[in-house]
């Protein structure tokens, strides 16, 4: 279990974390149109004011005596600060709160709630637990400085409807960071951190609280998954079943549209939260009382009217489930469902190919059709259809070839090779591409491959169809590297074949092969099972498909 914790709580998952929630956060303040931020603009939000004795006076359109005056309080401003700060870190070690509050209170928590402040709500957070929160604070002093100072001022901002959205938002995230014992390194050994229960049991309150809106629970269900990775990483000795169902009503109820306010969310904001409750049920990691977790990421990963990334977050919450127990055709239902996800968008992605070229060159076209033909695997040679100067410019190889014969050039040593003329994608798209389909194979064959207990509890027939995308997913992960530029090696003049096919072309056709051999691995499985020649048994394993 500690080297499950290590891959997933290393520095570089925490800094991956961090950046995450960042993520999810900015998206949730897009995703609820502008109105969070029009809000903060436009209404009068409510604000802690700072301590006077901490707060610097402003120096702007002052001059003289009155300009030297201002800086002098703020110069004593800061030495009161440094001072405060410093004995609020003392009191922290020895268990006095007494400066705590008084610094937090006036001085830390009020910046947390002005809105020009928080444009690096980031930055404060982690300002804040690297000045007051390290590693070297014992495991009491950190329960009594939670419990007294930092969760009464944050609940207070969280549930606060006066305060700015970013405020409440921030105050969500400082939650869902609180360890009442933190991570420690010694040499190899590591000891995970043990997040803080009396933040688990807030955060958990805001899911089934009517009255948080739905950007506050998403933020709450960001601490909670946190929470939910370091008990799995300790074999699941920090929460109680108890707490665990408090999550998955939710999130259930969230997907099947039955949370309390949720008809009143918007289209975003609901798309938003069934995702996170999809990705909630994944980070539980159990099948749920008579399987209903289970039943619903199989009917979401199925669901073709859902999103590709909606599925796609049903696939990877499968992957974490625990199938010791669960019945074979269950079983059975997952394999197929997330073969079929995987044949679909492989499907999908050749006609997203196509629709992409075929813009690309309707765009050229509309605006002069300029620099869009690619010549050779080098791209070293642009051709413009459109005449813009320059011999030759607008002319294809045989107009080429005519024109020299006609100004007496010859062909230098016989006719030439005619050039093979390439329209490619743009490299940013074409990598797009690649990560996609890269991203959908490993996602559904790392489902069936290693899902805990689904191989024990499968079929001898459903064992031969994990057993063939084992296979095709191997060859579909390296055919899908075609066309990847290697940056690190220096351009030289060699000499190489010219390309024939454009990567474009080649990305396509990997994808529609992909589909095509998905789906006639489905057929045969359907149809009685596949054949043992060339697809293996479960006793005999197959070396490679017969397509």
């Amino acid at each position: 279990m500690f080297d499950f914790y290590l891959r997933t709580h290393s520095r570089a998952s925490t800094a991956c974390f961090r950046v995450l929630f960042a993520v999810a956060v900015s998206t949730m303040m897009f995703m609820g149109g502008n109105a969070l931020q029009a809000q903060e603009k436009e209404t009068q939000v409510k604000v802690i004011p700072i301590n006077a004795k901490f707060r610097d006076v402003s120096t702007e359109n002052l001059s003289g005596e009155a300009r030297r005056k201002a800086i002098r309080l703020n110069s004593e401003a800061r030495k009161t600060r440094n001072a405060a700060r410093d004995a609020a870190r003392d009191g922290i070690s020895s268990g006095n709160m007494v400066p705590v509050k008084e610094y937090f209170n006036g001085y830390i928590f009020p910046q947390m709630t002005q809105p020009e402040e928080l444009k690096e709500s980031g930055s404060l957070r982690d300002s804040f637990f690297r000045t007051f929160m390290k590693s070297d604070v014992n495991e009491a002093s950190r329960k009594k400085v939670i419990t007294d100072v930092i969760l009464p001022a944050m609940q207070s901002i969280a549930r606060g409807k006066d305060y700015a959205p970013s405020a409440r938002l921030n105050a969500i995230a400082l939650l869902g960071r609180l360890d009442e014992s933190p991570l420690v390194r010694n040499g190899t050994r590591v000891r995970p951190p043990r997040p803080s229960s009396a933040a688990f049991t807030f955060l958990s309150s805001q899911l089934g609280d009517a009255t948080s809106p739905p950007w506050i629970k998403a933020a709450a269900i960001q601490g909670l998954i946190r929470h939910l990775r370091v008990d799995q990483g300790v074999g699941g000795r920090l929460l109680n079943d108890g707490q665990r169902d408090i999550l998955e009503t939710f999130a259930i109820n969230t997907i099947d549209g039955k949370t309390a306010g949720q008809a009143e969310w918007s289209t975003d904001l609901d798309y938003w939260l069934k995702r996170r409750s999809v990705q909630l049920l994944g980070a539980i990691g159990r099948q749920g009382a008579g399987g209903r977790s289970l039943d619903r990421l199989i009917a979401i990963a199925g669901d073709e009217k859902q999103s590709a990334w909606m599925q796609l977050d049903a696939i990877k919450a499968l992957r974490t489930i625990d199938f010791t127990g669960a019945q074979e055709a269950k079983v059975s239902e997952v394999l197929v469902t997330v073969t079929n996800y995987l044949q679909r968008q492989l499907a999908n992605e050749a006609e997203n190919i196509a629709g992409l070229l075929e813009d690309l060159i309707y765009k050229n076209i509309l605006y002069g059709d300029t620099d869009f033909v690619a010549s050779g695997t080098r791209y070293a040679k642009n051709v413009a259809k459109a005449a813009s100067g320059g011999m030759g410019m607008g002319m294809d190889a045989d107009a080429m070839s005519e024109m020299m014969g006609d100004m007496g050039m010859g062909t230098m040593g016989g006719k030439p090779e005619e050039p093979v003329f390439l329209v490619e994608l743009p490299n940013y798209q074409l990598n797009l591409v690649r990560r996609r389909m890269k991203i959908f194979a490993f996602s559904a064959n790392d489902v069936l491959q290693n899902a805990t207990g689904l191989e024990a509890a499968a079929s001898a027939k459903d064992k031969q169809l994990r057993l063939a995308i084992g296979t095709f997913a191997k060859d579909f992960l390296k055919d899908s590297s075609i066309g990847l530029v290697d940056l690190s090696k220096e351009d030289d003049d060699e000499e190489e074949e010219q390309q024939k096919v454009s990567f474009t072309d080649q990305l396509q056709e990997v994808c529609e092969n992909g589909a095509s051999k998905l789906k006639t691995i489905l057929t045969r499985h359907a149809g009685g099972g596949l054949p043992a020649d060339g697809l293996g048994s479960p006793d005999k394993p197959a070396t490679s498909l017969p397509f």
